[in-house]
């Protein structure tokens, strides 16, 4: 549904001839053909490219607001938080940040039919986001890790019924975390292209504040 739904949009954007087409990926979506989210951002991007359409993909590593429900909230709240196998560090970005490239693009030449990744100043790793979490929260964590292998059979399970597709899809996505590959990228010539400082970027004020913390 999700692959239709992208695929009716971007026709219609050509029909109503919209002259900037911004598409939000995920960085490394074409390494994981297996992975059906990942799949579908790497179809959506090829799709895309070949429809006429003035575009810019991004290819953001990680959103810093949904570390709020994975991390935050399960620790104030005194529940487990779930870490999958040896999770890679993610250079997650705050999403306001994202949003100043995508207004950006919108009527910059230099976007216009390019691709951009988007990281964070740095890469977090997940148990120094729990400890994060702790020292603001001055609470302790309740850590659980569930082992890849572990993950890969909840998986299969899931996909024997129709009904639990769609958790199925959520568990392969989840094993690219628990690949322990890194998710970043560089960025220097980004900001250059976007005329974007990298002073101006809140993501690296809250490293830089949590840094002083001692993180």
């Amino acid at each position: 549904m999700d692959w239709h739904g992208k695929v009716a949009l971007i026709q219609a954007a050509k029909d109503a001839n919209v002259s900037r087409f911004v598409f939000f990926s995920i960085l490394g979506a074409g390494q994981y053909p297996n992975v059906p989210l990942m799949e579908i951002k790497d179809c959506v991007e090829k799709f895309l490219a070949e429809s006429g359409l003035h575009y810019t993909i991004f290819r953001p590593c990680g959103f810093m607001q949904g570390l709020v429900g994975q991390y935050a909230i399960p620790i104030l709240e005194r529940q487990s938080v779930w870490v999958m196998g040896e999770a890679g560090a993610i250079a997650y970005m705050n999403s306001q940040d994202i949003a100043k490239f995508a207004v950006k693009a919108l009527k910059l030449p230099a976007a216009e039919n390019a691709t951009f990744p988007l990281a964070g100043t740095r890469a977090w790793g997940a148990y120094e986001i729990i400890r994060l979490c702790e020292r603001l929260s001055d609470q302790r964590a309740s850590v659980s890790q569930m082992p890849p292998a572990l993950l890969r059979w909840a998986r299969n399970i899931a996909a024997f019924f129709q009904w639990t597709w769609d958790l199925a899809d959520r568990l392969a996505f989840t094993e690219v975390s628990a690949s322990g590959k890194i998710m970043d990228a560089p960025m220097d010539e980004v900001y250059k292209t976007f005329e974007i400082d990298k002073s101006e970027i809140t993501t690296s004020r809250i490293i830089c504040k949590n840094t002083s913390l001692g993180f």
